[in-house]
């Protein structure tokens, strides 16, 4: 996009009230933008699952999967890092 205030505009015109969004800003290739579109927004589309997870921690609902991710990557000798927004 050109304009970027009129980008914001339209995003801002068509947002119910309360409404969000997901702006991501991506620079030519990398490795976080492949997984992206290769393997996450292709298993978000198909798996109700991933779906609910991934909306929960947009939303974020993130402490409700900390205890699952937290057995079960220390239970593989894993690390476990959790962000909150």
């Amino acid at each position: 996009m050109d304009n970027d205030n009129k980008g914001f505009e339209e995003i801002h015109r068509i947002l119910k009230k309360g409404g969000k969004t997901h702006i991501s800003v991506q620079g030519a290739g990398g490795l976080a933008l492949k997984t992206m579109y290769d393997v996450i927004i292709p298993e978000y589309k198909k798996n109700p699952n991933v779906k609910k997870l991934l909306n929960d921690i947009m939303n974020g609902k993130v402490t409700i999967h900390k205890k699952f991710f937290m057995s079960n990557l220390n239970s593989a000798n894993l690390t476990c890092y959790v962000w909150t927004w």
